[in-house]
Formats: C-alpha cells, structure tokens, sequence
C-alpha cells in the first residue's frame, strides 16, 4: 500500500517533468522561429543588394566558392523568365520563384529562396 506522502511525490515529480519538457520543447521552437527570422533578413537583404546589379552581372565576377559544401547560389531571372547570371553551377537548383521568401524543394533537398523585383520593374 502507498502513502499519501509517496502518492504526492509521484504526482509532483511528474508534474515537475511535464512543465519541464513543455518548457523545452517552447523554447526550442522559439529559437528556431528567431533562427529562422535572422537568416531570412539576410537572404533578403542579400537579394535586395543585388538587385540593382542585374545588368552588370552577365560578364561580371563571380562568387568566390572557399568552403565546398557552400550552398549559396545567386541566380538572377529575367522578367521573361530567363535564367541570366548564375553565380557558380550547381547540380539541382530550383528554378522561378515567387516574390517573397518562400522554399523550394528540389530532389537534393530544400532551399531556401527570395525573389524580388529590380527597382522600376
């Protein structure tokens, strides 16, 4: 037979360790979402400084690749849907996308993507 102190225990112990992986699982989701927001800023900031740079990249230099898992690839789209700078060959990468961030599955994996629009466009 338990006692009334052994019941409590149990009870309070389990608690202790359901407000404790709540707590967890809440802050893991919180730091992604915050990850996530803070590398999507970046993406966008990256796009947006390139955009004025469209007509200067077809003969332009390119990315310097130093890292070789380095899945950072600049493609720029015509407005006719023309693929016109690629900053270095890769060998699945996702093709038009939306304005906007958004990601694009490809059969190597997912991307993250943003499009925008050139000024005046």
């Amino acid at each position: 037979m338990s006692s009334l102190r052994n019941t409590l225990l149990a009870w309070l112990l389990g608690a202790v360790a359901l407000i404790g992986l709540g707590g967890a699982w809440f802050s893991y989701r919180n730091a992604l979402a915050e990850a996530n927001a803070y590398f999507d800023y970046h993406l966008r900031e990256t796009a947006l400084l390139l955009r004025d740079q469209v007509r200067g990249l077809g003969a332009g230099p390119r990315l310097a690749q130093q890292v070789p898992d380095y899945d950072f690839v600049v493609q720029v789209w015509s407005l006719d849907g023309v693929r016109i700078y690629l900053s270095r060959p890769h060998a699945v990468l996702p093709g038009l996308t939306t304005l906007g961030l958004s990601t694009a599955r490809t059969q190597d994996g997912s991307w993250r993507v943003t499009g925008s629009r050139p000024r005046g466009a």
